[in-house]
């Protein structure tokens, strides 16, 4: 394919997450036309605000239907079955547990789903495609031959899903080295990727996404009287937030057993739990405990997929936020959100926020999975409240300085732009 550069921005992706709606926004307001394409079957044609979405299945062939059921699959399907053997190998380099949800013993489907992906991302004749997701979309986007090729890791494809097996490593590292720009958003996953797979590092460049200061900030007091009196919250309480996805992989139950103590010493708290997406069955175990300990009335909980608008809401009033995500964290968009909205961090002391904190990011730092280090910091936010107002406004002048949404947004698509123009040149 003659490459033109002329075409829509396609992004190979899960088409629920929120990163791809956010670049599609972004990239739409700069004039660009935007196209999903995912391997996901239940996918609607669009976005509700109007992103077409493309489904790999579509464009698969009769051809590419029988090599990868015939030929590739029972190949690689043998290989998949001898992966348990290497958890042993997965938990020494990564530090995990052995019964962490971050090994993922799976890779078949990611090649094999590979060829009609980048077929259904070639036929939209696009300006870049641009890969979420190593693992799931890095064989599809390498695969898109002739065009620019970006990817966006997420954080455990590169730090934990690539050490699962020897074959899941080989398939990471040649999907990156394939591509032509990388954007994690964290300095320490660029220097990993660097570093682990071999990427000549003028490929691979740390982009934060930033926060949109204009969403997400602080409550003023008739604000915060208004919020608190819709979700049922005493408005002179100390709320604290849990700012991720409710699953245990991200530190769910260590935060929850957290906020249950100290709501058992501190009667004027309340707590704020985000859901998110699949995460209705750990909600409701959450729900169950604390209607065990009488809590519940204590506690705010979101279940299920919410508007980030919603989420922005509730940020707004939260004093303290918690992020209790360990390895394979990158500088994460929920922390930066709460951070903006004014809440003092106790977050996971890993690389990536002590890298920030030279910047002049303030926060307390404590191991995840340690829920007596989680509640000193918990403490220490209420009965040092002058030291947490002064962290709070520390951080408003890092956001305002490194953080800004439309900043990093234009630096992420200056990169692309740069990568494009290689293209067109040749």
């Amino acid at each position: 394919m003659k490459y033109k550069g002329d075409g829509p921005a396609v992004m190979l992706c899960d088409y629920t997450s929120i990163f791809p709606a956010q670049l599609a926004t972004y990239w739409r307001s700069k004039g660009s036309e935007v196209v999903l394409v995912t391997d996901r079957r239940d996918a609607p044609p669009a976005l509700p605000d109007g992103t077409r979405i493309v489904r790999s299945c579509d464009y698969e062939t009769r051809l590419t239907r029988t090599v990868a059921r015939r030929v590739m699959s029972p190949i690689l399907y043998r290989l998949e079955n001898t992966v348990p053997r290497f958890k042993q190998r997965f938990t020494r380099i990564t530090g995990a547990s052995t019964d962490t949800q971050l090994w993922m013993p799976n890779f078949v489907t990611f090649i094999t789903g590979a060829w009609p992906t980048a077929r259904a991302a070639l036929a939209q004749r696009p300006r870049f495609v641009f890969g979420h997701e190593a693992t799931s979309y890095g064989p599809a986007t390498a695969l898109c031959r002739g065009v620019p090729r970006i990817m966006f890791p997420w954080g455990g494809d590169v730090f934990a899903y690539a050490e699962a097996s020897p074959y899941h490593f080989a398939m990471t590292k040649l999907s990156l080295r394939a591509i032509d720009l990388i954007v994690p958003s964290s300095t320490t996953a660029a220097r990993h990727i660097r570093e682990r797979f071999g990427v000549a590092a003028e490929k691979v460049h740390a982009v934060s996404w930033g926060v949109d200061r204009e969403m997400f900030k602080r409550a003023d007091a008739a604000q915060r009287e208004a919020v608190c009196a819709k979700w049922g919250i005493d408005p002179g309480a100390t709320v604290f937030l849990n700012a991720r996805r409710f699953r245990p992989i991200w530190g769910a139950f260590a935060a929850l057993e957290a906020f249950m103590r100290l709501a058992a010493e501190e009667p004027s708290t309340h707590f704020v739990l985000f859901g998110g997406l699949y995460t209705e069955e750990f909600t409701g175990q959450a729900k169950l405990k604390l209607e065990e300990a009488g809590m519940l009335s204590r506690f705010t909980i979101l279940e299920g997929d919410a508007p980030l608008e919603l989420c922005a809401e509730l940020m707004s009033i939260s004093d303290v936020f918690v992020s209790l995500m360990g390895r394979g964290d990158m500088r994460s968009v929920s922390v930066l959100q709460a951070t903006a909205a004014g809440g003092v961090p106790v977050i996971s002391d890993v690389p990536e926020y002590r890298e920030m904190e030279r910047h002049g990011f303030a926060a307390r730092f404590v191991q995840p999975d340690n829920v007596e280090d989680v509640l000193a910091a918990l403490r220490f936010c209420i009965g040092n409240p002058e030291e947490a107002r002064a962290m709070a406004a520390r951080n408003v002048l890092y956001i305002a300085e490194h953080e800004d949404y439309q900043k990093q947004m234009d630096k992420m698509l200056g990169l692309i732009d740069a990568v494009c123009d290689r293209y067109a040149a040749r």
